[in-house]
């Protein structure tokens, strides 16, 4: 499917918000998106609340889109959907809690179709010779075949970077972790690809609705808004040339009118010279630049100003989730527009409605001490990089912090999508101070490179209070640490901002952090996390009033951890806080293997205190130690967890080894366990039956209809379950991830 043109050359927005629960095979059929308001076109601001949403939505499925999720309401507490219009390729359903299911006109085909064939069957007998001509199948229309892109990727060497952040050494959570950081590498990095299947998420027809929200206002009156929602938009990204049109070649000069192939810009001058409406074409080819690609000009919402690489002819290389160019491709200036720059920066958009499609920047061929340290440096609004790539952007060796793929330093409303990276000296997709409403999706990360050991993948960042990182959404990505150093990285990261959300990503042997007391109000939500080694959810320094809901983690060591930790590369020393998180909430997560539930640590910092952390509905399988706390710990709530085959053999469930410990465990099921199920004070409603789990050996934790755990939960204000179900479906809530 293609995206609507907006205008007569070419027009590529992306809108804010897709939900699925992501294949994670390289070419798995995940969308991209399309079409963000902009409030900052003028002067004049309309105040809305509702964001349009898109969502993939597999071919004979029926799947629970939460449309208000991403909205903007200052109390979504008492917003209600009263209405919705009828999609044509589908049903919808209002649920009560205000999300919406929908179901695909090819799974009630299906249904339809059975009911038929049953129905003829009981009609064979009829005498009456009803004569149905055969349903001519419509024959699919062909969709241009891409050409194949073999983009050679050759491994990118890096350079030093003017970073604003010096290396962050992360420490382990306690004494133990540290030692395990150290064990022999994994034998198989490529064992990578997360297990579901690309037929399970392929997508079924496009399709659209309305919703209308209703919202009861402080003063008693109500108001109305409508937003849209978008099935299966695939963003496809579709090129016209035409007498606007401009064309780069390598052999390109400042002196040729840009016209046409035969008398095309340079790619410094492209850069210089376009103009908003416009759309460049970059041929294949190796462009070595000897300073900064800054663009000059702004573009608009209606005529951005649109680079668009190719290989034979405009058009040829097409978008697709997680990009064209895939784990083990050769990045090869014979089909793919390859840039290389000997400055700090090799793109550097300051400018706004700048989009850049399929085009790569590498330091392959450059030394290591004359590397561009940014492949894409964005501080403007409203830019798109779709279909691009980076690798080997970084110094050999780690020696300095350098080496960046994707940076938003302060941008809004920026789209990063479908694009692809390798090999970084220090941060692969991140979004720094000040920069709100950008939008990193459907991107694909991989370091296999013992030289260049990324730091961060996805992150946010906000090193003093005053700059807000936030509203930022970061969803439907991967990414991979294959290489067998020391240092573990850090897959989904929140180190400071508010009201961030990263949601349907896939890490592997990565773990999920926020870190600093300018990390609040942030959203990690339905994340898978597998591998060996570096699988774990860490809350850190000050970080408050998180949530962790409905993430799926193998463990290394710890599977939660809570610790203080002291960072001297944040300027703001109010910043990095003593004391360890508080106020965050752990729902509905599953955390399989590994050694310890969950450790509360002092890490850098002694005399830290751990607050009114909540830890319910969670799924504990399979650790080998006991839960291990060594600092203040008040007001911890575990409620409705379970913790089974836990083998430890110390003896006990948890080791107190320091500070005073002020925590509650209410309706939680202990079963099979090795050490005793712990009992007395602060301890009600223990149960030691078995869950009954679906098939706990292929990650299913759902409970079959006989589990004692069914209703057996005490009452939260947590109302959706790991499965998307309401609380309470029954009687009452279930102990456990899963609600029956």
């Amino acid at each position: 499917m293609k995206l609507p043109h907006v205008r007569a050359v070419v027009s590529m927005a992306f809108s804010t918000l897709i939900l699925f629960f992501n294949s994670c095979s390289k070419d798995s059929d995940l969308l991209i998106d399309g079409v963000l308001n902009d409030t900052k076109e003028s002067e004049v601001l309309i105040e809305t609340h509702v964001v349009t949403d898109r969502f993939e939505v597999p071919s004979n499925s029926t799947v629970v889109l939460d449309v208000l999720e991403n909205d903007l309401f200052l109390n979504p507490e008492n917003v209600i959907i009263t209405e919705t219009s009828t999609p044509k390729n589908g049903t919808v359903i209002i649920n009560e809690d205000y999300t919406i299911t929908y179901t695909s006109h090819s799974a009630l085909d299906n249904e339809s179709l059975e009911s038929t064939e049953t129905e003829e069957e009981s009609n064979v007998q009829v005498e009456e010779s009803i004569t149905e001509e055969p349903v001519q199948e419509e024959t699919a229309v062909e969709e241009e075949t891409p050409v194949e892109e073999s983009i050679t990727e050759e491994p990118v060497q890096e350079e030093t970077a003017i970073e604003e952040e010096a290396p962050v050494q992360e420490e382990a959570p306690i004494e133990e972790e540290a030692i395990v950081e150290q064990q022999p590498p994994v034998s198989e990095p490529e064992v990578s690809e997360p297990s579901e299947s690309e037929e399970d998420t392929a997508p079924g027809e496009s399709d659209s609705f309305t919703y209308t929200t209703q919202v009861q206002e402080e003063d008693g009156s109500t108001s109305t808004e409508t937003g849209t929602v978008i099935i299966n938009d695939n963003g496809e990204f579709t090129v016209t040339v035409d007498a606007n049109s401009r064309f780069v070649a390598t052999n390109g000069s400042s002196g040729n009118d840009g016209r046409s192939e035969s008398r095309p810009w340079s790619l410094s001058y492209a850069v210089q010279n376009a103009q908003p409406g416009q759309t460049v074409f970059i041929k294949k080819g190796y462009y070595h630049e000897s300073s900064i690609l800054k663009f000059k000009n702004n573009g608009s919402s209606n005529n951005p100003i649109v680079f668009v690489g190719y290989n034979s002819s405009p058009g040829d290389i097409v978008s697709e989730p997680y990009s064209s160019f895939d784990y083990g491709d050769n990045l090869n200036s014979s089909n793919f527009p390859i840039v290389e720059g000997n400055y700090d920066r090799v793109f550097l958009l300051e400018s706004n409605y700048v989009e850049l499609h399929n085009i790569a920047v590498t330091g392959t061929n450059s030394s290591p001490g004359s590397r561009g340290h940014y492949a894409f440096d964005i501080t403007g609004n409203h830019n798109t990089l779709n279909n691009c790539v980076f690798t080997d952007m970084g110094t050999p060796g780690n020696n300095v912090y350098n080496g960046f793929g994707v940076i938003i330093r302060g941008g809004d409303h920026n789209q990063i999508v479908n694009c692809y990276g390798e090999d970084v000296g220090a941060e692969a997709f991140s979004i720094w101070d000040g920069g709100t409403h950008n939008r990193i999706a459907y991107c694909d990360f991989r370091n296999d490179d013992y030289n260049l050991q990324t730091d961060y993948q996805f992150t946010t960042k906000q090193n003093s209070f005053n700059n807000l990182t936030a509203d930022n959404t970061i969803e439907n990505n991967r990414a991979y640490r294959y290489h067998t150093g020391y240092h573990r990285g850090h897959g989904l990261n929140n180190k400071g901002g508010s009201n961030n959300l990263w949601r349907n990503n896939f890490i592997y042997r990565l773990p999920m952090q926020v870190v600093f007391a300018t990390s609040f109000d942030n959203t990690f939500k339905n994340n898978k996390v597998e591998g060996d080694e570096s699988g774990h959810i860490k809350i850190s320094s000050g970080a408050h009033h998180n949530t962790f809901d409905g993430n799926y983690v193998e463990v290394d060591y710890t599977g939660l951890v809570f610790i203080s930790q002291y960072d001297d590369a944040v300027p703001d020393s109010s910043v990095g806080r003593v004391n360890n998180g508080h106020d965050n909430t752990i729902i509905n997560n599953i955390f399989v293997g590994g050694a310890r539930p969950l450790t509360v640590g002092t890490g850098s910092r002694s005399g830290s205190n751990c607050e009114n952390n909540t830890i319910a509905n969670n799924i504990f399988y399979g650790q080998r130690l006991p839960l291990h706390i060594e600092m203040n710990v008040s007001n911890m709530k575990l409620i409705n967890n379970i913790f089974a085959n836990n083998t430890n053999t110390v003896g006990t469930w948890l080791q107190h080894s320091g500070g005073s410990l002020d925590m509650t465990v209410a309706n939680c099921n202990f079963y099979n366990n090795v050490h005793p199920t712990p009992s007395g004070s602060g301890f009600s409603n223990i149960s030691t039956s078995n869950p009954r789990f679906a098939n706990p050996n292929d990650g299913d934790f759902s409970l079959n209809s006989d589990s004692d755990l069914i209703d057996a939960g005490q009452s939260t204000s947590f109302s959706t379950s790991f499965n998307g179900k309401s609380r309470p479906s029954g009687n009452g809530f279930d102990i456990g991830a899963y609600e029956y």
